[in-house]
Order: structure tokens, then sequence, then C-alpha cells
């Protein structure tokens, strides 16, 4: 039986992103994507929550929080793009089993959202759960082949979905990503995939999209 005290909530952070320069720390609507993101996670009361993190600019503001455990990176792990061994050095220091990795890139995402998604792992007994919405489309594979639509309807409205991974959220086994570089196998079931509202599930990697996503946070949650 699964134990809510065994998930970690577990933040990465870092200034070097790549496809939109520091997005974390710069403006974003009277405030910022990591500042959004410690105000969510410091609702989390009955779990340990832990911060990933090198630079200082966000070890000052996350030190303000109780029920935030901050972890050092080292400027090596706070540079690496696609190393996992560095990218994840911190769950060395975690001691749950699992870890709900949050990312701080979806600033729509809500408290509600993450809590739902943690009794949902709680209740099953997969070993791994990740955020998906739904996508009605047209969908082709390299070669050509149809995936959905198979049938040439021209109604979009009615045509067959599929789940796309939304990278809000993991739910991994903190050892299986330390031994395997990955956070699941990869298999039906493993992940979990778990449907969370579309709305909530906008995401921001490239200049385009902050913008975008900005003016639509601006809009939609602080009504200008």
């Amino acid at each position: 039986m699964k134990n809510q005290k065994d998930i970690a909530i577990f933040l990465n952070v870092r200034k070097h992103s790549s496809r939109c320069k520091n997005k974390m720390l710069r403006p974003f609507a009277d405030s910022t994507l990591y500042e959004i993101c410690l105000n969510k996670v410091k609702e989390i009361t009955d779990c340990n929550v832990y911060l990933g993190a090198y630079e200082e600019e966000f070890i000052e503001k996350a030190q303000k929080l109780k029920n935030i455990t901050i972890i050092h990176r080292s400027a090596e792990s706070s540079l690496a793009s696609s190393d996992p061994v560095k990218i994840f050095e911190a769950l060395h220091q975690i001691r749950t089993k699992w870890v709900m990795w949050i990312n701080p890139s979806h600033p729509f995402l809500t408290v509600k959202t993450i809590y739902d998604a943690l009794n949902a792992f709680l209740s099953i007994e997969n070993n791994s759960l990740t955020s998906v919405v739904r996508k009605r489309g047209w969908f082709y594979t390299p070669d050509g082949y149809s995936v959905t639509n198979k049938d040439a309807l021209v109604d979009t409205k009615i045509s067959e979905w599929l789940y796309e991974a939304a990278h809000a959220f993991h739910i991994y086994e903190r050892q299986y990503m330390i031994d395997n570089l990955k956070p699941w196998p990869n298999n039906p079931g493993d992940p979990y995939l778990f449907p969370m509202p579309e709305e909530e599930s906008y995401d921001i990697d490239t200049e385009d999209q902050f913008t975008m996503v900005e003016r639509l946070y601006e809009k939609k949650i602080l009504g200008k």
C-alpha cells in the first residue's frame, strides 16, 4: 500500500534555458514563472518539498518558505542540458521512494490538479505517472501512414484522438531514475497516463510561447 509520505515534491531549476533565455526569473505577468510555482508548492504541506538549484536567485526566494528543503546543485548540473546524471544529481539527496517532479514552466497548473494526480497515484498499483492531454487531430508517422483519421473524415471535431504528454509533472521511482537514467520503462501502464485539464497544460519552451502564455495568463488569471 502506498503512503503519501513516500512521495516527495521535486523542483529542479536553472537559469540557462537554451530556447527561452532565463525564463524562470524574468518578469512574467507581474511576477515570474518561478515565484508562481513557489506560491503553489508552499500550499503542499503534507509532502516533503525539495528544490534543486545552483543560482542564488532561486535559493534566496525559496529560503523564505518553511516547507522547502534546498538541495544545492553543482555548476555542472545547472549547465547540463542532456546528461541525466548531472541534471538529476539532486535525487541522491532525497530519501523517499517516489518523487513528483513539477515543471514551473506551466503557470496555469493548479494545486488541485497536483493533489488529484497524487491521490490518483496513491490509489493505483503503477510505479509511475505522467500528465497528458487529449488531442484530436490528424496524426501521421514520418513515412506518411495515418495514425488517426484513417477514414479521411473532413470534420476535425469527430477526429480520433491521442494522448499527448503535457510535461506538467511526472511521478516516478527515484532509484529507478538513478539506476536507469530514465523515469520509467515506457510500457503500457508504466507510466500511468493521467489526463489533466487542457486549460492548465500551456507550457513555455520558446520565446513565442512565453509571450503568448503570458498574455493569456494576464487575461484569464489577472483579469487584465
